[in-house]
């Protein structure tokens, strides 16, 4: 088995750090839904709605955003 480089390793969570970011904020654009976070009061709600109207494409995207946080 080869071992690995710490340098290697850092690549590929950037590369996926990356690429997770865009994929998941173009999925999640797409949906309607623009903001992982909603705010509070009517705008909250307001949000909870479009994310049930948005269906599985945001959920896809939000889970990419915080696959982010893995890879980073």
């Amino acid at each position: 088995m080869r071992t690995l480089k710490l340098s290697t390793v850092g690549a590929v969570c950037a590369l996926g750090t990356v690429i997770c970011f865009v994929l998941g904020g173009v999925a999640m654009g797409f949906s309607g839904v623009g903001d992982l976070i909603p705010e509070t009061g009517r705008p909250g709600r307001d949000w909870i709605a479009a994310v049930d109207r948005a269906g599985g494409l945001f959920f896809a995207g939000a889970w990419l955003v915080v696959l982010v946080g893995f890879w980073g």
